[in-house]
């Protein structure tokens, strides 16, 4: 199973409705090459985010950000 849009939806919908909290549900499922990929793509885009020279802000009016009560752009 890869994330993604390609055929991660697919994938996980195939995952959850045959394996998730059953007694399939087992290690060897886990695909970790693409786990790690995923990873490290998400460790970059934190890292980009936290060396911005501005701080990021919510689209004005974003559900996360009101309900989360994050800073607003203007």
């Amino acid at each position: 199973m890869r994330p993604g849009f390609a055929n991660g939806g697919e994938a996980q919908n195939t995952f959850r409705l045959k394996h998730y909290h059953r007694v399939s549900d087992e290690i060897d499922l886990v695909d970790f090459g693409a786990l790690a990929a995923f990873t490290e793509v998400n460790a970059q885009i934190a890292r980009n985010v936290a060396d911005m020279d501005e701080r990021p802000v919510w689209v004005k009016g974003d559900f996360f950000g009101t309900t989360f009560n994050g800073l607003m752009a203007e």
